[in-house]
């Protein structure tokens, strides 16, 4: 849906849903499955008035709406992997993909095409995901139509997102996080280190404690990972 969207004319706004997709896609070239009617497998433009160095607000504060509208449906309560995941009991539920184009000579970003990928209704996942992700369902007896789920978190998101600047969302966000305070082992450049998760800074980079001294991270290249016992 991502990619339908870079390639036909598109304004700030437009929604493309899919039922679904042969090349689902998260970050860093990974793959999203997306089986026919078992999630919601959405993509739409925003325009925020921000820089490349602001684009991890819109993130988070996706992130922040999806758990509302999934908790306000469903008795369970994600976790937010940072920085696009969501999570529960240690299983991906969802997944948020932002592509951002850059204004020429500028870092303010043009525009901003957001893409969102949620299991939803149970199924038996592939062989290579059946130790990493679920479904909502597989936590709950609660079935709901996915329109429903979709329509309460556009709602949810129009709010937080016109309260974007005054980051009123960030205590949520740091309520649900699945790494403040936990150990975690860093991916950055070909290389892998171990570090600490102190705080969630108020752009929604992590505040991070290495043997190196204390460290921010906020670069979209960055890859956390719970760190394995």
């Amino acid at each position: 849906t991502n990619d339908y969207l870079k390639r036909t004319p598109h304004q700030e706004g437009d929604i493309v849903l899919a039922e679904n997709q042969t090349k689902g896609k998260g970050r860093n070239g990974k793959s999203f499955h997306s089986p026919k009617q078992k999630g919601i497998y959405v993509s739409f433009v925003l325009k925020p008035q921000l820089t490349i160095f602001d684009s991890l607000k819109v993130t988070a504060c996706l992130a922040v709406s999806l758990v509302k509208a999934i908790e306000k449906n469903y008795p369970v309560h994600p976790q937010i992997k940072w920085v696009n995941d969501l999570m529960i009991n240690d299983f991906k539920i969802a997944g948020i993909l932002c592509e951002a184009s850059l204004e020429m000579n500028t870092a303010k970003i043009d525009h901003m095409i957001v893409g969102i990928g949620i299991n939803v209704h149970s199924y038996t996942m592939p062989e290579e995901l059946k130790n990493i992700a679920e479904c909502i369902e597989d936590f709950c007896s609660v079935v709901i139509p996915r329109e429903q789920l979709l329509i309460d978190f556009f709602n949810i998101f129009y709010q937080d997102y016109c309260q974007l600047s005054s980051s009123s969302w960030l205590n949520f966000y740091r309520q649900h996080s699945y790494v403040l305070h936990q150990d975690i082992t860093v991916y950055e450049n070909n290389q892998s280190y171990q570090a600490y998760v102190l705080d969630i800074n108020d752009d929604a980079s992590l505040k991070i404690q290495t043997e190196h001294g204390i460290k921010t991270l906020n670069s979209g290249e960055v890859s956390i990972r719970k760190k394995t016992s």
